[in-house]
């Protein structure tokens, strides 16, 4: 549409399960509570979100609500109130009462604070992914499937990328968008390049869902995306969706960094982190029925 001549080249295959872009869902948000100049950027992105539902026909944003906070004087609770203050978002701030009486899913604890904005809720990461390369190939974009680059190198006119199945590509701009191998393809490039590429660190990230419930307080219209910050750290996670149970994970999980993304064993601690605060924390959840990795960059 724009006159580009454009190759995607990817490592494995679209929507594929070793990056940080899988898992069913991912929440999306606009009370940032991180900082509020992200607040447009995400709206943008949900406008931007709603159009490629329209436009391929596919359902991949799921609208929930948020519901963001924990202790009164936290990070996360003011930083959301803040971000929905500066930017005008519809929001409400809730007590531990109001919460436990609108979102019966939740035991939250005596003097909690909570921010609910009714504009987040979940993005499908993989029928989000299979749509915009199923939508780019109609548009005349060319996506090379499992091959990687070996190296790449700038001469006068041209980028020229080596890849692993003997080809190579060449171009005018290069987006590098490698995730968890950033540090391994920016070391593949030019001296220059790999001299003043940052360090970026790999985390592992586990995530669990349980078994579906019976009872309606998990379901998508009554239980909203959340983060909540306790005495445990950082939680989130996501109401009953597409037939699967209800999904939590802890951010930063057990701040364990890896060199390279190669999926492990999912192991008892993982288990036991999320099966512990899911008891303490969920009204009826049940059992963790799957769990999944990811990283984190």
């Amino acid at each position: 549409a724009m006159g580009l001549d454009v190759v995607g080249i990817e490592a494995f295959e679209p929507a594929h399960r070793q990056g940080s872009s899988h898992g069913h869902s991912r929440i999306i948000r606009l009370a940032y509570f991180e900082d509020a100049r992200y607040v447009p950027m995400a709206q943008r992105s949900l406008e931007l979100w709603q159009r490629l539902e329209r436009e391929s026909g596919e359902r991949i944003f799921e609208r929930t609500g948020g519901l963001d906070g924990g202790a009164p004087d936290g990070r996360l609770f003011a930083g959301a109130l803040g971000s929905c203050e500066v930017h005008g978002l519809a929001h409400e701030v809730l007590d531990a009462a109001a919460v436990r009486q609108r979102f019966p899913a939740f035991r939250v604890r005596p003097g909690e604070h909570f921010v609910f904005q009714p504009d987040a809720g979940s993005l499908d990461p993989e029928r989000g992914i299979e749509a915009h390369v199923r939508m780019a190939e109609a548009l005349g974009a060319q996506v090379m499937t499992g091959c990687r680059v070996l190296c790449w190198r700038v001469d006068e006119d041209a980028i020229d990328l080596e890849l692993d199945n003997h080809r190579h590509v060449r171009a005018k701009s290069l987006i590098l968008a490698a995730g968890p191998w950033s540090t391994e393809v920016l070391s593949s490039g030019p001296r220059s390049v790999a001299l003043t590429a940052p360090t970026l660190n790999v985390e592992r990230q586990v995530v669990g869902w349980f078994d579906p419930p019976e009872r309606g307080a998990f379901d998508p219209g009554v239980m909203p995306v959340f983060n909540h910050e306790g005495l445990e750290g950082h939680f989130y996670g996501f109401p009953a969706l597409d037939g699967r149970g209800p999904k939590i994970g802890r951010f930063g999980h057990l701040h364990e960094h890896v060199d390279a993304p190669l999926p492990q064993s999912v192991t008892a601690a993982d288990r036991e982190l999320l099966q512990g605060w899911a008891d303490v924390h969920l009204r009826g959840a049940g059992s963790l029925h799957e769990l999944s990795e990811c990283w984190f960059t």
